[in-house]
């Protein structure tokens, strides 16, 4: 009876709970079956003393075994045995404070799409957002394009005066040579907006995207003239950005083949290259790395967005030719005639032809007065829909840049002393996690 009461006694001081309810009762039963009082106490505190040497040694031992906090914490003394964290409960933890790292970088920088309580952005969010910065930074995208036009056309306009002038057009190696420089000029002149628009979506930052004075007062002439002239001293390195990266996904995109999902995600981290290169004043190959290390962990995001702003352009330019329709029953029948006779022709034919310009060919010739004017009002609301698209593109990638600027986190540097296996090794296209 002694032996089963130092038993239970043992078994409860060491399970981390004190005496236990089964060693009490069976500690009082041998109290009240003695005699003497005092010589149960004895041997009761004489139990107690060697249950207490066991759990010491017990003890002392987890601890011999283990040399993190985890066997020398609380935790361990409930348990019988000195259970140690696994590989997977590390790798959680690990993980979770390199979460808890990035959603702090993004709650002290700021993004404009934040998810919650600063961490990732989501798709629906971020088209939000870009849907805000394209009406915030039309105007002044407008002055811009006007002016860029306005560059373009005086070459145009005015070489062609001057070679008229002194009968050089009839020339054919002089035509050639002046056509060739006006369409090196237009080029030119697109770049320059380029550059222009990512500056004024990052210097439109605190603007409101409903606060239509603010926005018409950046969009003034003089101002879109200093900013075109200010953006030429980055001509020659968008130049070689895009001609390295439109290499590199190429080449990639020729390894795959036939499914070229290397170029994809080519495509993908070059994708805030260009904000780089502008806004922080790097090279080409700096840019292009640096695009890199931003878009990681943020490709899938990319495409999802880039998929809903497109739905978005879609279902506008789908209603805007549906509300003509409506308006106007007999200009789908004149701008493009059914192929199988006695068949209507359908909204898509439409679309494409309203795209491709093919559909505006027949309404100059057997079209009404109120056909005409509504299709010039079409060829207007295309021209600003095509406006609207190009500058939204640029705002999502303006965008995603400010957001993975805000977010990242840099890469500890690697430890020279590792060695990765051959297998690691072949995978190129695979980045080491931060």
């Amino acid at each position: 009876m002694r032996t089963t009461a130092a038993t239970s006694e043992v078994r409860g001081v060491v399970d981390g709970r004190g005496t236990t309810s089964r060693g009490t009762s069976t500690r009082r039963r041998e109290s009240g079956r003695r005699v003497g009082g005092g010589r149960g106490r004895r041997e009761t505190s004489s139990m107690m003393t060697t249950a207490t040497r066991m759990t010491a040694t017990q003890t002392s031992r987890c601890q011999r075994a283990s040399s993190s906090s985890f066997a020398s914490s609380s935790a361990s003394s409930r348990s019988r045995w000195c259970r140690l964290p696994s590989a997977s409960t590390a790798n959680r933890n690990r993980n979770r404070n390199r979460s808890a790292t990035r959603a702090s970088a993004g709650e002290g920088e700021g993004g404009e799409a934040g998810g919650e309580a600063g961490g990732r952005p989501t798709a629906v969010a971020l088209t939000r957002s870009v849907i805000e910065r394209t009406v915030r930074d039309a105007p002044l995208c407008l002055a811009l394009t006007v002016v860029a036009g306005i560059w373009a056309q005086a070459l145009n306009l005015g070489g062609t005066f001057a070679l008229a002038l002194f009968q050089l057009h009839v020339v054919p190696v002089v035509a050639a040579l002046f056509s060739l420089s006006v369409a090196l000029w237009k080029f030119s002149c697109a770049y320059f907006v380029r550059t222009s628009v990512l500056r004024a979506a990052e210097d439109g930052a605190g603007v409101d995207a409903f606060d239509y004075k603010a926005n018409l007062s950046r969009a003034s002439p003089r101002r879109a003239w200093a900013s075109l002239k200010e953006s030429r001293d980055k001509f020659k390195a968008l130049l070689a950005l895009d001609a390295r990266r439109v290499l590199s996904i190429a080449w990639n995109s020729l390894i795959t083949v036939p499914i070229p999902y290397l170029g994809l995600i080519r495509l993908l981290d070059f994708a805030v290259a260009g904000p780089a290169l502008v806004l922080e004043n790097k090279t080409s190959a700096e840019a292009m790395k640096r695009s890199q290390e931003l878009m990681y962990g943020y490709r899938v995001l990319l495409m999802k967005t880039a998929f809903l702003c497109s739905t978005v352009a879609a279902a506008l330019l789908v209603g805007v030719i549906g509300l003509f329709m409506l308006a106007v029953p007999t200009l789908p029948s004149v701008l493009l005639p059914p192929v199988t006779p006695g068949v209507p022709t359908t909204v898509g034919e439409v679309a494409s032809g309203f795209i491709s310009g093919s559909a505006f060919d027949r309404v100059w010739v057997v079209g009404s007065p109120l056909e005409r004017t509504a299709t010039i009002a079409l060829l207007l609301c295309g021209l600003v829909l095509s406006f609207l698209f190009t500058l939204g593109f640029r705002e999502l990638v303006h965008l995603f840049y400010t957001e993975t600027k805000a977010r990242y986190v840099p890469q500890p540097p690697p430890d020279p002393t590792e060695k990765k296996p051959l297998f690691s090794r072949l995978r190129f296209w695979k980045k080491d996690k931060p």
